[in-house]
Order: C-alpha cells, then structure tokens, then sequence
C-alpha cells in the first residue's frame, strides 16, 4: 500500500531590482495590497538615499513605516560592492556571524545567499551588479501559488 503525503504549499522567493527609490515603493506597497502574507526584504548600497548610514534610527524608521512592522535592520560591508544595508526578514541571514565576519561581508556572501534561496546563478550576478551600481534589491517571500500575484505586480511596475 502506498501512501500518499499532500504537499503543502511551497513558498518561494521572488527578486527584483529597482533604481528609483519611488518604483521601489510603490512595489512594496502593491505587493502588500494583497491579502497572502509575504516576507519582503529589501538590499541596497548605502549613499544612495537621502538618509545617510550615521543616522540608522532614521533609516530604521524609513523602513519600518514602508514595510508596516517592525523589521529586522543592519549594514554590513562588501569588499566587492561597498556598505549595504538590509531590511527584512533576511537580514539575520546576511548578517549572520561566520568566524568574526558577517555571511553578506564575504566577497562571494550575497551571490551564496541570493543562490540558496533559489535565485538562478545568472539572475544572482545580474542583481548584484545592479546592487553594486545603485540598484535596491528587492526579495518577497510567498507562496508558489500566489506567483502570478507577484509576477503581475512586478510587471505592472516596471
């Protein structure tokens, strides 16, 4: 007799780059339209918004009124892209202390982290390229089901 195990619902990860800040707002805000729970974090190169690294309560409000809850926050420096801050449910990841060194400070960090999580190795490089030129990374966390959902709202966006 064989038995059968029903599958839940995978969830997924969804990735996106924008360089205008006002793009990338308007993205959160459509995606949290919508009543399936994600998961949003958002990558980008410090310098490039108007609220600098010495003021990291400003930054954490910035985020935390964007995202609508209380998110986990930190900076961490790239040796090969510069100093990058992390909002989102992702930021434990990326901040994660292997041997004295935060996972996302290691020059092959955000490319192994962006892989796990299921990004293609082509899709991987292109962000972080786009990460290192001014780029806001933008990773949702959902369910497959909900893919059209988010493939729609990132479409319609630009």
């Amino acid at each position: 007799m064989k038995t059968r195990v029903k599958r839940l619902t995978d969830k997924q990860f969804y990735s996106k780059i924008y360089f205008r800040l006002s793009k990338l707002e308007r993205a959160i805000k459509e995606i949290s339209k919508y009543p399936s729970v994600y998961e949003i974090s958002v990558l980008g190169k410090v310098g490039h918004l108007k609220i600098e690294l010495d003021d990291e309560m400003a930054m954490k409000n910035y985020w935390s009124a964007l995202l609508k809850d209380e998110s986990e926050f930190g900076y961490f420096f790239n040796p090969e892209i510069g100093t990058i801050f992390i909002v989102g449910p992702l930021a434990p990841l990326f901040l994660d202390d292997m041997e004295g060194k935060s996972l996302g400070s290691m020059s092959t960090g955000p490319n192994g982290i962006l892989r796990g999580l299921g990004i293609n190795e082509e899709q991987a490089i292109n962000q972080i390229k786009k990460l290192d030129q001014g780029g806001y990374l933008l990773i949702v966390r959902g369910h497959s089901l909900d893919a059209k959902i988010l493939n729609d709202a990132f479409e319609s966006l630009g």
